[in-house]
Order: structure tokens, then sequence, then C-alpha cells
């Protein structure tokens, strides 16, 4: 489709070199850790502990082979801002040293690792490989409380609905159960160093998905959800969870409550995946006890979660563009017990009863099919003096009695007046459809320029208590 109009040409032009801006800056020397990155850094000395100048040091991922090189200043320091979450190596070569290679060093979100690398004299085409490098685990550049979890760990331990999200609850200084008795607070937890729970806070990706209504969503699921942010985020699909209880560093604090940062799986050089099911239902759970006192039979719940996801690459070598996909599905058939107030048998033919003074039940018929109907009430009010209980002569209205006729019988007589009024109590089946689908891309155009994208999609099938 051609474009004429020339505004409209220099929008399209601008919106473009904006997103260029966006997508290809690069990265910045004096940038430390961003909201999806870490950052690498230390200094290189000699046996006799003097600093080496323009020493050369790669820093090389595990998982993809990208490579970011530097060179140590006067005083043998270095550093690498801005470094995505993994397994990485590092390789310092210098005249007149050994090469010498510190692997397996794990970079974690918002965390520094300071890795120094003291070098040995010789030959360059010699190689030592440093397994310990000491220091490197302590933080010693902020003073957050708080605790980083990846890997295998995300999906071993135990999660609520199977969110990375509610990792929080397992942190120190967290609350995991809340009295029911408190309304506007999460009854599942997520209070962390006394604030409320609606006072955490939740990253993606470095994007904000803190729900603006409540921090845990709890306007939106009766006060009864999880510590959670606006977009789902299952195990699955997280590589790195990271959460602050205390004293939260600047970057990323938004509220007075917990800071939840989450970065998504990435792409490998190595194909990677995987198909999974979770199953719940009823055949291992119990029935509810006001269920048994009623005879009501334990209700067939289930609840399916299934999924899989690839992580791999396109195009060969250096032209490798990185990907990572997940989908996943759930279907609950929830059952909800509740109680309701329906009319009487006595009500839906019409005969209203009522106690007197003395204990008595008084019926009043206003239906001719039982036969005569009451003409005087036992207590005269303002507005009727003549005592008649129906002084419209009216009688029983035909369209009530046929919407009464479709309520169920009463079945709890400790709810009502037991006679114009009973309980119903009874499951309720909610059925509750979730899809999810993720796509996470990323292409390195050298040591300062990298591409990533990142695409969500959500949707929710349900039902609510309150349309019963």
């Amino acid at each position: 489709m051609a474009v004429s109009n020339p505004r409209t040409v220099m929008r399209f032009f601008l919106f473009g070199f904006v997103v260029s801006l966006c997508a290809f800056s690069p990265t910045h020397p004096t940038a430390a850790q961003t909201l999806t990155t870490g950052e690498v850094l230390g200094q290189v000395t000699d046996p006799s502990g003097a600093t080496v100048a323009a020493a050369k040091v790669d820093l090389r991922e595990s998982a993809t082979g990208a490579l970011h090189t530097t060179t140590t200043n006067g005083q043998g320091q270095y550093i690498f801002p801005q470094v995505a979450p993994g397994l990485y190596s590092i390789t310092v070569t210098a005249t007149g040293f050994q090469q010498t290679v510190a692997p397996s060093i794990i970079v974690e979100v918002g965390k520094n690792s300071t890795i120094n690398v003291s070098l040995k004299l010789g030959n360059t085409s010699q190689v030592v490989e440093v397994h310990s490098t000491p220091g490197a685990e302590l933080q010693t550049l902020d003073s957050t409380v708080g605790n980083t979890i990846g890997g295998e760990e995300i999906l071993a331990l135990p999660t609520l609905g199977r969110s990375a999200s509610s990792l929080l609850l397992l942190q120190p200084l967290a609350m995991p159960q809340q009295s029911t008795s408190t309304l506007q607070s999460s009854r599942l937890g997520g209070q962390v160093a006394g604030a409320r729970s609606d006072q955490n806070s939740f990253l993606l990706d470095g994007g904000e998905i803190t729900n603006p209504i409540a921090g845990n969503s709890d306007y939106l699921r009766a006060f009864s959800g999880g510590p959670e942010g606006a977009i789902p985020t299952p195990v699955e699909s997280i590589q790195e969870f990271k959460v602050e209880t205390n004293n939260p560093s600047g970057s990323v604090t938004v509220g007075g409550g917990a800071q939840v940062v989450m970065v998504t799986k990435r792409g490998g050089d190595q194909f990677h995946g995987s198909l999974y099911e979770y199953y719940r239902g009823s055949a291992l759970n119990a029935n509810r006890w006001d269920a048994n006192r009623l005879s009501q039979k334990k209700p067939n719940i289930v609840d399916n979660r299934f999924g899989g996801s690839l992580g791999g690459h396109f195009l060969p070598e250096i032209r490798k563009t990185y990907f990572y996909a997940n989908f996943e599905e759930r279907r609950r058939s929830q059952a909800t017990f509740f109680t309701r107030l329906v009319p009487t048998e006595s009500l839906k033919n019409g005969i209203l009863q009522f106690r007197d003074a003395s204990g008595s039940i008084v019926p009043y018929n206003f239906n001719s099919a039982n036969g005569p109907l009451t003409t005087a009430c036992l207590v005269t009010i303002p507005n009727n003096p003549t005592g008649a209980c129906d002084p419209r002569n009216l009688g029983f209205n035909p369209r009530i009695r046929q919407l009464w006729q479709l309520e169920p019988a009463g079945n709890d007589s400790t709810q009502g007046d037991g006679l114009n009024t009973i309980g119903f109590s009874a499951f309720g089946k909610f059925p509750v459809n979730d899809y999810l689908g993720v796509m996470q891309m990323d292409h390195s155009f050298g040591s300062r320029l990298h591409f990533t994208a990142n695409y969500r999609d959500y949707r929710e099938d349900a039902g609510f208590l309150r349309q019963v």
C-alpha cells in the first residue's frame, strides 16, 4: 500500500528511529546491572600483588558462546556491565604472563560478581585454570536483603499454582499465611517485613507488571489470591527469580514491600525442551466437613495443567538468532461450596407464616388454590387502617409463583427463619480455562550490540461466584 501523506511518512520513520534506538542501543560503560542483568568486575594482579594494566579480559557465555571483551585500566580493573544472567567463563591474557581461565562464573540478576585474577609469569601459550575465585559469592557493593533462585530450583520448589511469583512466600521476612479475619489483605499471605501485601512490586524482563489495583490481585479474586503480577509467570518460563525483602536497591524500588524481579528463559547453542502435566483431582482430597454435614457428595474436581517448551537457535554460526517458546494450558473444573436463602414449600404455595406473641405459627393464605384467602392481619399499621392483609385483592402474583417454582428445595435448616425462608447449600461448578504463550528471541551483533524481543499472550475463561 502506497503512503502519499508526507506527515504520515515522517511519523513512520520517526517511530522506526525511536524503536531502533531502544532495541539497538549499545552498552554504556557507566551503567551497572539493570533490572534484567548483572555485572562482572574485578582486578588483575601479578604474583607480587601489583596491578596489571592493559590486560585483555574475555567474558564468554557458556550457553550461546557470545563473547564480551574489555581491557584493564591503569589500576588493573575491568568491568562488564549489563550481563545477562547465566553461566560464563573469564579468560585473562597479558604479555609475559600465562593465560588464566576462570570457568563457571554464575551471573545473577541485580548482583555484582567480583572476580579478581592473579596472573603467573610465563608464556601466553600456557593456560592456568582457576577453579575457585575467593570473594566471588560475597556481595560487598550493596546491602540488599533477598535471594536469587534459578535453574532446576525454580521447578523443584513448591509453588502455589506453579507460579514463580509465589516463591515470595518462601523467603525470610515473608508471611506465608494470614488470618482470614483480615479482609483487606491476601488470605494466602505475601506481607513482607511488616508491609501490606499490596505494596509488593513485580517486574518481568525489566517491565513493571504489578497489578495496578492491588499488588497481589486480591480485589480481583475476592481476597483469596496469592502474590502475583498482572501477567502470569509460570515456573517453566522463568530462568531466574530474585526477591528483595529489605533494603532494596534503588533501581527496582517502586513500593514499600518486597521487590520481585523475574527473567524469561532464553535459547542457546544446544536445543532443549520439555513436556509436562500436573494433575490434581478430588480423588486425592477429602470432602468438606460442612458438605458432609448436609450429606453432600464430594464433587468431581479436576485441575489439569499441561504444556511444553522449546529453546534453541536459528541460522548458523555468527548469524545465530536464539529463541525460547513456551505454551501452557490449564483446565480446572472447580467446585465452590455456597449457601443461599430460598423460599420454603409453604411460601412457594402462597402461604406466609409468622409466630404470634405466644409463639404459635399463624398462616396467611394468599393463593385461592389453597382455599379461602386471608382477609385480616393481626397487626394494624397506619397505612392500612382496615387491617386487610391484601388491601388491593391482588392475591399471589402468578409470575412470582412461576419464578419460585424454579428455586431448589432447601436443605439447610440452620439458615433462614425456617417458616418462609430456608438455606440451600451445595457445590457449584465453575470451569476455568487458562491459555498462556511465551516467545523470547535474542540476537547479538557483537560485544556491544544486542537485540531482544519478548511476547506474551494470555487468556482466561472463567465464571464468578457472584453470578449464582
